[in-house]
């Protein structure tokens, strides 16, 4: 895979053109493809942490992460670790990217026997008679200022409970759990789904 573009597939169609970028590179160029009013997908496997916020106070202050702010919701708060995939998709028309994404990446997934499923705006891992564990999550959403709509993924390649419990004023709503306890990479799921 070119390390800048990714470029050939099944998915092409929606990871053409990709741009593999740094986080904040990569947050300065979702909001140049809003204000640009342009068709785009930016991927970012974190080279360092960070974190996706809503509007509004979500997390505790004393920590020097990058923040990429987004309107999903109020109060929204999602920790993303050192070799965690993000990808953005913004587009003037809505489309079902992230539940496309998350189908491909299940069945990535379960061919190597993984049991994961995608739940709405979840992904889930099941653990035999445990309470499922988070292994990812998408949103999608309409931003009028700009009339483009952009979908954002995050799938979980590690996992740190008590740092996310500890940058979160909110208790998270479940466990997350990192598909790298599994062997699987960043780029093994975007060679998956491109």
């Amino acid at each position: 895979m070119n390390e800048n573009k990714v470029t050939k597939g099944a998915n092409a169609r929606s990871l053409r053109e990709a741009k593999i970028l740094p986080a904040r590179e990569a947050f300065a160029e979702v909001q140049r493809l809003h204000e640009a009013r342009e068709n785009g997908c930016v991927v970012n496997i974190a080279e360092r942490k960070w974190l996706g916020c809503g509007r509004g106070d979500a997390f505790n202050a004393g920590y020097d992460f990058p923040v990429f702010h987004s309107d999903y919701h109020a109060d929204m708060c999602d920790l993303i670790l050192e070799g965690d995939l993000a990808i953005w998709r913004v587009e003037r028309v809505p489309s079902s990217f992230g539940q496309d994404t998350f189908r491909r990446v299940a069945d990535f997934l379960q061919s190597r026997g993984i049991n994961a499923y995608p739940q709405s705006g979840d992904f889930h891992l099941l653990m035999g008679g445990e309470k499922p564990l988070k292994i990812g999550s998408y949103a999608s959403l309409y931003c009028p200022a700009q009339q483009m709509y952009e979908t954002s993924i995050h799938i979980y390649i590690r996992a740190d409970d008590a740092l996310y419990r500890a940058v979160r004023k909110f208790p998270p709503d479940m466990a997350r759990k990192g598909l790298g306890d599994y062997g699987i990479t960043a780029k093994d799921i975007l060679a998956a789904i491109e």
